[in-house]
């Protein structure tokens, strides 16, 4: 039996493989192989809980120089895993199309007792690229980039100290809870809802794509020029994206006919510490809602989204409105039936989509000799029906899409990302 970061027994490292189980035959029951030793949060909890519905994982990739020496990434892969407390052994799949394999690991539960993490690697003669495929309850973002700079470590013969565990984001009282229960719902209660098509069926679609050179640069201009952050220019583009699509359909509804779309935001600097080295999780979200925003010039719908999230971000709303994830679990817990138990999570924040913006410039990623490229691609689960991740390395923007088949066909997909990025490039 594997060994957690505190050094107690783990039952869900115990062993690793891949199985291919259909999504909704792994539903965890309330109490179950709960792990052991782990300490987590509210957030942590419901993504645990999500997976056992058909998987909540998410896929980091990076791309080096030259071609892939598939015996040092096993060593590699083994060596951070054991340092970190886990079992050596983990699934190292090669692939002559990584973009494939990331399509096929998105939709590729962790079956209960296994993960959390799988690796694979391509096996290009000119370059290569490596994956992570991690169990997202496990860690945050920043927790697997850090994993990531260990394991090119690692692969290029050299070593940084593991990662420390440290506690993760104190969950919400319950009086908390319930005040963001209520916020959430005052925020939403305007918003149009996709139909969730079949609630448990979360197979995922993915979509990626490096955009033009220099187009971050003129972004950053547009930003400033408007007050606001390179963010909140991607929410507003998003937003026009979104609203266009969904015109027609809001029209016909009697009260819900705003456009919500969710951000994940990074709490790391609220916790009052340096977390750079750190094995934890520390996440937290909140919403922009916005009226027609397909009529309304992008210069002035970015101010207008400026104006929502920065009294959001300076006032900790992210952490505060985490605090609704214990309220969810409290409805989920009341009844046993899986149906129920997504659409709770549907219906609790009425979102189009989500947007996780990762800028990486001046990282190890930028700097280390060889990287030639890193993507992440985010799961869209119960919650949130679509996930865009534009990703930044200096003058570099890449973005990838994730989306639930049963709520977005994959042609709507392919089109609003080439909408939006369009949207963008004509910023």
């Amino acid at each position: 039996m594997g060994r957690n970061l505190t050094g107690k027994n783990f039952p869900c490292q115990q062993k690793f493989g891949i199985v291919k189980t259909p999504a909704n035959s792994v539903e965890r029951e309330n109490k179950q192989a709960i792990p052991l030793g782990i300490a987590w949060n509210d957030c942590q909890e419901m993504m645990w809980r999500w997976a056992g519905l058909g998987g909540y994982h998410a896929i980091d990739v990076m791309r080096l120089d030259g071609p892939a020496d598939l015996a040092r990434w096993r060593r590699a892969v083994d060596t951070l895993l054991v340092e970190h407390g886990f079992s050596a052994g983990a699934p190292l799949a090669t692939t002559d199309d990584w973009q494939a394999m990331a399509q096929t690991e998105m939709n590729l539960p962790f079956p209960s007792g296994e993960g959390p993490f799988r690796f694979f690697s391509t096996t290009g003669d000119s370059s290569h690229w490596c994956g992570i495929v991690w169990d997202h309850w496990i860690a945050d973002s920043a927790t697997i980039r850090a994993l990531m700079q260990r394991l090119h470590a690692h692969y290029c013969g050299a070593s940084l100290p593991p990662l420390v565990q440290m506690p993760p984001q104190p969950s919400n009282s319950a009086a908390g809870a319930v005040s963001a229960a209520w916020a959430i719902y005052r925020t939403h209660r305007r918003s149009f809802r996709l139909p969730p098509g079949d609630a448990l069926d979360f197979n995922t679609g993915t979509w990626q794509a490096e955009l033009p050179a220099g187009l971050i640069d003129r972004l950053h201009h547009s930003a400033v020029s408007c007050r606001a952050t390179v963010n909140d220019v991607f929410v507003a583009a998003l937003a026009q994206t979104l609203g266009n699509w969904t015109k027609h359909r809001r029209a016909q509804s009697h009260r819900r006919r705003d456009v919500a779309l969710g951000i994940a935001v990074d709490t790391r600097r609220f916790s009052g510490r340096c977390l750079d080295d750190a094995f934890t999780f520390w996440l937290g979200f909140f919403s922009v809602v916005l009226s027609s925003p397909e009529d309304v010039p992008l210069p002035k719908l970015i101010h207008g989204v400026a104006d929502q999230t920065r009294p959001l971000k300076q006032s900790g709303a992210a952490i505060r409105l985490s605090a609704g994830f214990r309220a969810m679990r409290w409805f989920w817990n009341a009844t046993r039936n899986p149906w129920t138990r997504a659409l709770i999570c549907h219906r609790s924040s009425p979102v189009l989509a989500g947007i996780s913006n990762v800028n990486m410039s001046g990282s190890w990623v930028q700097t280390s000799p060889g990287i030639l490229d890193y993507r992440r691609f985010s799961p869209a689960g119960p919650l949130v029906p679509m996930v865009f991740v534009p990703t930044t390395i200096g003058s570099r923007l890449t973005l990838t899409v994730s989306w639930r088949r049963s709520v977005v066909s994959d042609e709507s997909a392919v089109l609003l990302a080439e909408d939006f990025v369009g949207r963008l490039i004509g910023c």
